[in-house]
């Protein structure tokens, strides 16, 4: 379960270029994805379209105080996808004070799947009725300390991507009406939350490194590369999706749990030069018979801007009451 709540977080986080967002500026990038079935490490089937994603990234304010704001919501679509019904949502508000330590809270939801193989996955395929299990996560960095909760849940049937935005409100009233498990004592951690981490490790030159970050209960750590991507910068190039002449970089990560030494790998390719540089592909293997990756596609986005900014009205008023209540 560490793997699967992590790949949402690393769905949602996987955009940079903190500084190069304009006051009061918001932008939403769409994602189609596609799936491959792989077995003993060889790609056995592969099929587009099987879902979609959406990326939101804002930031406004001053030099004295940034507000940002980081959003991912994505899903399978169960007609394209032999029926599989996988979907969630992670997001991420933050406030940075000139010369201070940022504060944060997080919230997020994503169907849980405990399948390990194929012939499980398979059996889920044709597993049907009932109420939707989601785990759902809510979080906050405050004072140098780091709270996070964790709740189980059971949406109603009929959940499911094509209604996220409903689905999100009736997490959140569920985690805050049910006793989810009892928030982990306060930790002081000098680690940023995971969206901001990344976010700087993507504005960085560095081509290596290794960066702790705040997700969950357990300490965690990013262990990442950069390198140039020459024909990916052609493809892309030959899509429109960047400017000819530019080099997109692919930036390579692995998420570790310290304490369960569990780890989700992922991968971006995106442009450097960008402004904000979001990315323009994402690929990852939330299982060892599946891989996932996420192609930027052109669509009109104004609806989406519209959802992705009511889902922070949707979770980030009692989020930290939430928190605080079970301590």
């Amino acid at each position: 379960m560490t793997t699967r709540r992590g790949f949402l977080a690393c769905l949602s986080a996987l955009f940079a270029g903190t500084r190069a967002f304009a006051a009061a500026h918001g932008r939403v990038l769409a994602y189609r994805v596609d799936a491959v079935i792989v077995l003993f490490s060889r790609p056995i089937f592969t099929r587009a379209d099987v879902g979609e994603g959406v990326l939101y990234c804002h930031e406004e304010g001053s030099t004295e105080e940034r507000r940002l704001r980081f959003a991912f919501a994505a899903g399978s679509r169960p007609e394209r996808a032999r029926g599989l019904n996988r979907f969630g949502y992670f997001s991420e508000s933050i406030r940075a004070a000139a010369g201070g330590k940022p504060e944060a809270q997080y919230f997020g939801f994503m169907t849980r799947a405990d399948e390990k193989n194929l012939k499980e996955a398979e059996r889920a395929l044709h597993a049907g009725g009932g109420g939707v299990p989601v785990v759902t996560i809510s979080g906050e960095l405050r004072g140098g300390s780091h709270l996070s909760r964790l709740a189980n849940l059971d949406l109603e049937a009929g959940a499911g991507w094509s209604v996220w935005p409903q689905c999100l409100a009736a997490s959140t009233r569920a985690f805050e009406e049910l006793a989810p498990a009892p928030a982990a004592p306060p930790r002081k951690s000098t680690a940023e939350t995971f969206l901001l981490t990344l976010s700087r490790l993507l504005e960085s030159a560095e081509p290596r490194g290794e960066t702790a970050f705040l997700y969950g209960r357990n300490p965690r750590h990013l262990v990442w590369r950069r390198s140039a991507d020459p024909k990916a910068s052609r493809e892309f190039a030959s899509r429109s999706l960047i400017e000819p002449g530019r080099t997109v970089m692919r930036f390579d990560a692995e998420t570790v749990d310290e304490s369960t030494n569990s780890r989700s790998r992922f991968a971006i390719w995106h442009d450097p030069q960008a402004r904000p540089s979001l990315p323009l592909r994402i690929e990852l293997q939330p299982r060892s018979f599946l891989r996932l990756r996420l192609e930027a596609v052109e669509t009109d986005t104004s609806s989406l801007r519209a959802q992705m900014e009511n889902s922070f009205d949707t979770w980030l008023g009692s989020a930290s009451a939430r928190l605080r209540a079970g301590l």
